[in-house]
């Protein structure tokens, strides 16, 4: 399964509950990210080579601007190997940090109002994880459904 071309950063996956456990990330080695219409969530090991992208797409500028609150000052590019799904379970909820309003990392815990899937290349130790659900929406008001 191919991952988006390009996602837009939210901030850094804390833990993910699920029906049957809890999924932890360590603290600076992943970042939570959402496509450009808002409605899958990933989590992905953070890059190791980057290069900085000459222009943001629309659409990508459009959701960062509509969930941070200002616009993005600039884009990466990077290389992530396909995903792999090994895993599924259904997400209760997540728990993540962003800069999103103040600017000031802060903790969040969104709890899934409806079926929420949760797919992995790993049960135990999760390199890339995939969120989907009918009603998952990533908002200016933050991620719903």
């Amino acid at each position: 399964m191919k991952i988006p071309a390009t996602l837009v950063l939210l901030g850094e996956p804390i833990e993910i509950e699920t029906e049957s456990g809890i999924l932890k990330f360590r603290k600076g080695a992943f970042y939570l990210a959402t496509n450009s219409t808002g409605n899958e969530l990933w989590v992905l090991p953070m890059p190791m080579g980057i290069k900085e992208a000459s222009s943001v797409p629309n659409r990508a500028a459009n959701m960062f601007r509509r969930f941070v609150g200002w616009e993005p000052d600039r884009a990466f590019r990077f290389t992530v190997r396909d995903f792999v799904p090994k895993y599924t379970d259904s997400a209760i909820s997540i728990s993540y940090r962003s800069s999103k309003w103040t600017g000031k990392a802060t903790g969040y815990i969104h709890d899934f109002e409806n079926h929420t899937r949760l797919q992995a290349d790993n049960e135990k130790s999760p390199g890339i994880v995939r969120l989907t659900g009918r009603k998952l929406i990533v908002k200016a008001v933050g991620i719903t459904g």
